[in-house]
Formats: structure tokens, C-alpha cells, sequence
């Protein structure tokens, strides 16, 4: 592509006719590709250079600068291929999920859940759009939305086990242990040897008062990993008469950081 670029640059007489946008598109699907993201996305903007582009110039300079982790300047090259590709066109979904998904990484989650909302219409059994919307509500404020999608996602695909962890969590947070404690056995009735929901499952166990419950998942999961932190932690603190220490890291949404103590 590069000798391509150099000898059509030559039969031009050093100016590039505007066809020159596919190769230097596909070079930079190239160097995607090899992982090489600098050069990928300036052979993708030396690409949109020309107006009038294909929306897979501007998806391919969305993706190189996403790699860079340069969410606003990517949100804003998915956002130029969103007016460029068609509104029944099946790549519209994935265009829509990137360009949220970046938008809340650069902390317009308003943006991001508007974008997002339209991914998960168009495409309802896309999970990972599910819990990037999800997210986004969250960090909105507006915890009963997420649930709900959370939720919708769940009982839509009851495998998708990382979705279903996240709603526990997410319950949790919001006070609602004996929700969250369904969810997680829910998730240990499919997936037994899971040590960290069995931690969490602990955790709700004990903040519902059934101690001796809780004791006996943080057990099983130190059967299972006698390495866990989490377990080992939260039976040394235990008193005789089922109090315990309530940090105020507990955590929130996703995946634990960190000794999850009650």
C-alpha cells in the first residue's frame, strides 16, 4: 500500500488524486492491524482529508485514535462516519456502540447513553452495548435505568454471566441485598467454581443478617481459591455475635478492586 501510495504520488506529479483516500484507508486498516495506532491514524487522517469520503474513513480514524485512547477526538471521527453511513445500514450499530462507548470515556456520558440507547434498540441482544449503557446511566445518576436494562439484557440472555454480576452489584449499591443476593446465586447455580461471586454472595448474606450463610460461601471460597484475599479477610472480622466493619470503598460496579469486606 505504501509503494502504492509513492507511485500514484509520482504518476500525479506529487499531488494525490482524491481515489489515493481507499489506500491510505486500507493503510491504516493495516497498521491497525500490526498495532501500530500512530501511524494508523495519520494514514486515516491524511484519508478523510478528502471530503466527500466513504464512512469507513472516518470508522477506520474513529478506531486509531480509540486505540491511542484519545476518546473525544475518536467519538468525534465516529460521530462523522454516523452522518456518512446509511440509517439501515448493519455497520450503523457498531458506529453508534463505539462512538458511545468513547463519548463516556471522555466523560459525556449524556452523550454516551443517547448513542448507546440507539445501539441496544437496534441491536437488543448486543451485550456489551447493554452494560456500556448501562454504565452510563449509572454514572448519570440514574441507577433504576440501569438496573432495568441490566436487567432486559439478563432475561434476555441468562448466560451472559459478566451482565448479570454487574446488576447484583449494581443492586447492591442501591441498597436492594436481597435482590442482589438472588442474582448471585443465580449466577453460582451456572457457574459453582466462581470465587469472587461467591465473596459477593457472602457480602449480601451478611448484610441481610444471616451470618452463618455468609460464613459459609467466604468458606467454600477459600476451598475453591485458598488464596482469596476477600474471603480470608472478611472471616477474620466476624465477631462472635455476627458484627463486622463496614468500609466505605465498598465496590460499586463491575468487577472487585480490591478486599471486599462488609
Amino acid at each position: 500500500l505504501e509503494r502504492g501510495l509513492a507511485l500514484q504520488r509520482a504518476a500525479a506529479g506529487g499531488t494525490l488524486p482524491p481515489q489515493s483516500a481507499l489506500l491510505w484507508t486500507n493503510l491504516a486498516r493495516a497498521r491497525l492491524e500490526l498495532r501500530d495506532f500512530l501511524v494508523a491514524a495519520a494514514a486515516a487522517k491524511a484519508a478523510v482529508w478528502w471530503p466527500g469520503g466513504a464512512w469507513q474513513t472516518r470508522d477506520t480514524l474513529g478506531s486509531a485514535l480509540d486505540k491511542l485512547e484519545r476518546y473525544g477526538e475518536a467519538a468525534a471521527a465516529y460521530g462523522a462516519a454516523l452522518e456518512r453511513v446509511g440509517a439501515r445500514d448493519g455497520e450503523r450499530t457498531n458506529v453508534l456502540f463505539n462512538r458511545g462507548r468513547c463519548l463516556r470515556l471522555a466523560g459525556d456520558c449524556r452523550g454516551a447513553a443517547a448513542c448507546l440507547k440507539q445501539a441496544v434498540d437496534r441491536s437488543p441482544e448486543d451485550g456489551a452495548a447493554a452494560t456500556e449503557l448501562a454504565l452510563a446511566l449509572e454514572a448519570l445518576g440514574d441507577a433504576p435505568g440501569a438496573v432495568d436494562v441490566l436487567r432486559s439484557r439478563v432475561a434476555r440472555e441468562p448466560s451472559d454471566l459478566g451482565a448479570a454480576y454487574n446488576l447484583g452489584a449494581l443492586l447492591s449499591d442501591g441498597g436492594d441485598h436481597a435482590g442482589a443476593a438472588e442474582v448471585f446465586s443465580t449466577i453460582l447455580w451456572r457457574d459453582p467454581g466462581d470465587v469472587q461471586t461467591r465473596v459477593r454472595l457472602g457480602l449480601e448474606r451478611a448484610r441481610l443478617g444471616d451470618v452463618d450463610a455468609a460464613r459459609a460461601c467466604w468458606r467454600k471460597a477459600l476451598e475453591l481459591d485458598p488464596g482469596c484475599l476477600e474471603a480470608r479477610t472478611n472471616l477474620s472480622l466476624v465477631s462472635g455475635d455476627g458484627e463486622a466493619a463496614c468500609p466505605s470503598g465498598t465496590p460499586r460496579f463491575g468487577v472487585l478492586d480490591g478486599p471486599s469486606i462488609f
